[in-house]
C-alpha cells in the first residue's frame, strides 16, 4: 500500500505536511552551510587581499586594526566550524526498527498506524531541528556582521 492509498485525508495530509517539513529544514540547513562557506571564502580573501597590503605597514592605530581584523576572521572560522559540525546532528530520519521487528515477528501493522507515528514522531523531530536551525541562523547573522567589521578594520588600516 503506497502512502495515501486507504488513508482518512487528514492522515495523509498530515504524513504530507510532516514529511515537508522536516525536508524543508534539510534544505534550510544545506542553504546555509553553503553560505558559511561562502561567507568564509570572502572572509580569508579580504583577510589576505588587505593584509599583503599591509605587511611591515601596522604601526600604532593600524596595528588595532589590523587585530582587530584577525580576530574578527577568527571568530568567523569558529562560528562557521560550529555551524558545518554542529555537537547534535539534527534528525532528518525516523528510527523503523520498531516497526521493522514486529513485521519481521509476523505482527499485522496497520499502515495508518505507522503513517500515524511517522508523521508524530517526525513532527517531533522538527520541534528539536527547529531550535538548533534558528541558533544556527542567528549565529550566520553574526558571521555577516563580523565580516563587515573585517572590511571596514582592514580598509581604514590601509588609509
Amino acid at each position: 500500500m503506497n502512502p495515501g492509498e486507504g488513508f482518512t485525508p487528514a492522515l495523509e495530509l498530515l504524513w504530507e505536511e510532516s514529511r515537508r517539513q522536516v525536508e524543508e529544514q534539510q534544505s534550510s540547513l544545506e542553504a546555509l552551510r553553503n553560505r558559511c562557506i561562502a561567507a568564509l571564502s570572502v572572509s580569508a580573501l579580504v583577510a589576505g587581499l588587505f593584509g599583503s597590503r599591509l605587511v611591515g605597514k601596522v604601526h600604532s592605530w593600524r596595528g588595532w586594526l589590523v587585530g582587530l581584523a584577525l580576530v574578527a576572521f577568527a571568530v568567523t572560522v569558529i562560528r562557521v566550524i560550529g555551524i558545518q559540525f554542529p555537537k547534535r546532528d539534527l534528525e532528518f530520519y525516523q528510527d523503523l526498527e520498531p516497526y521493522l521487528s514486529e513485521i519481521k515477528n509476523s505482527i499485522e501493522v496497520p499502515p495508518e498506524d505507522v503513517t500515524y507515528n511517522l508523521a508524530k514522531d517526525t513532527q517531533a523531530s522538527w520541534g528539536r531541528n527547529e531550535v538548533h536551525l534558528k541558533a544556527a541562523h542567528k549565529s550566520f547573522k553574526g558571521i555577516c556582521f563580523l565580516l563587515g567589521i573585517q572590511v571596514l578594520a582592514w580598509g581604514i588600516a590601509l588609509l
